[in-house]
């Protein structure tokens, strides 16, 4: 009961809210057309692979209950891990591709060739290792369960990895960015440059820690059924609950990181860790900048106020006036006396 007819129903509604929502997405930004094409095939790969994931995994749940539906379900179920694992590919992806167009006109912060390269490279070797795991799966999970949890293991602490250094190198950067901005004096970051550092690292994490605290439930699932406390059902139904609030979480940070639903997703769903998150950057802005100013003070002396210093700059250009007047006077008194 539980497999056959609540998860497909979970699956449904879940299929319901990601082509309704990719449909709102795509009508609200391209109507603004301030986004690179780029990005709407990577989030239109990221969608589509979820749409597909929950389609598959829901045909699979209605053949469980069925006699000799168990390969049947197995079938659909590792179709929808595969896609699964790719809506993970595109979100990496995704989430390089905004660190590497993000800064591409600053020479200064802009990522090298070679790094693009390597991480894409590494994108795709984690691809393919998947794609081997989904072909010989009965060699890769039915042997051996420390094999198999290795692989697991690989499986979900690459994409966690590089999702969670991609959103520390962003906010890194902007902190960068901050710094540069004003080198004589103390300065707080913009507000848009604050709204964009904290959503990035807010939407960021959440991605990398669905996926880590999902890998982990199912591991304590795992080992419950293993001593009897959990059945085999249970065990199957916490696998397809796991998989439909993941698939939720990355839909949502995917539309929460453009700024149309900046207002109605982001400030709603996020407004108990938005706030705090801000004020960290704020406390990390102001302490760099502090530390920056007393380091130029102990090397350069102390800069006067930025009022003091307009004042002290317009004497001075009021003093090479007056001494180039004096100059041309002098010389029009020697050619008269001449």
């Amino acid at each position: 009961m539980m497999i056959g007819t609540v998860q497909p129903i979970m699956k449904m509604l879940a299929i319901l809210i990601v082509f309704v929502g990719g449909v709102t997405f795509f009508i609200r930004v391209r109507r603004e057309g301030t986004t690179n094409v780029s990005f709407y095939v990577i989030v239109a790969a990221v969608f589509g692979s979820e749409f597909l994931a929950c389609i598959a995994y829901g045909i699979g749940d209605t053949f469980y209950c069925h006699e000799d539906g168990t390969g049947i379900h197995l079938k659909f179920e590792l179709i929808a891990i595969a896609l699964f694992f790719a809506q993970y590919c595109s979100l990496m992806i995704l989430h390089f591709h905004r660190l590497d167009r993000a800064f591409e006109e600053r020479s200064q912060f802009k990522l090298s060739r070679c790094t693009v390269c390597a991480v894409y490279g590494a994108i795709a070797v984690w691809a393919l290792l998947i794609a081997y795991q989904m072909i010989n799966y009965e060699q890769c999970f039915t042997v051996s369960v420390p094999k198999a949890m290795l692989l697991m293991f690989a499986d979900i602490i690459f994409p966690a990895l590089l999702i969670t250094m991609t959103t520390t190198s962003i906010v890194r950067k902007l902190l960068q960015l901050n710094n540069s901005v004003d080198k004589r004096r103390f300065a707080q970051i913009p507000g848009k440059k604050m709204v964009v550092m904290t959503k990035a690292a807010v939407l960021g994490f959440a991605t990398a820690l669905a996926l880590v605290l999902s890998f982990l439930f199912a591991i304590g699932c795992y080992g419950l059924q293993q001593i009897g406390i959990l059945s085999e059902i249970g065990l199957e139904f916490a696998f397809g609950t796991l998989f439909v609030l993941n698939t939720m979480i990355n839909f949502l940070c995917v539309l929460m990181a453009w700024p149309q639903f900046h207002v109605s997703l982001y400030l709603v769903i996020c407004c108990f860790c938005d706030a705090p998150c801000k004020r960290l950057w704020e406390k990390v802005a102001a302490r760099g900048d502090g530390i920056k100013m007393r380091m130029e003070t102990i090397v350069y002396g102390p800069y006067p106020s930025h009022e003091a210093a307009e004042e002290a700059k317009m004497a001075r250009l009021s003093a090479k006036k007056k001494k180039k007047k004096g100059r041309e006077s002098t010389t029009e008194l020697k050619r008269s006396e001449g």
